[in-house]
């Protein structure tokens, strides 16, 4: 599921991309691990964290 924010955030365009960087996910053959994740969700989070880390350094400066 993509929220409003997300699109606006990693539109399509972006998502198609960075796609091809991300490391694919291959399965354990013993199994145990870590499920995969939704790597879409997982980059709007990084470009999000980004954004914020920008706006609060803009206001410290005052620019």
């Amino acid at each position: 599921m993509t929220d409003k924010l997300s699109l606006r955030l990693v539109p399509d365009e972006l998502s198609e991309l960075v796609e091809p960087l991300l490391p694919v996910f291959t399965p354990r053959r013993q199994g145990g691990g870590i499920a995969p994740t939704d790597e879409r969700a997982v980059f709007t989070a990084v470009v999000l964290g980004q954004a914020v880390r920008v706006s609060a350094a803009i206001r410290v400066d005052g620019s």
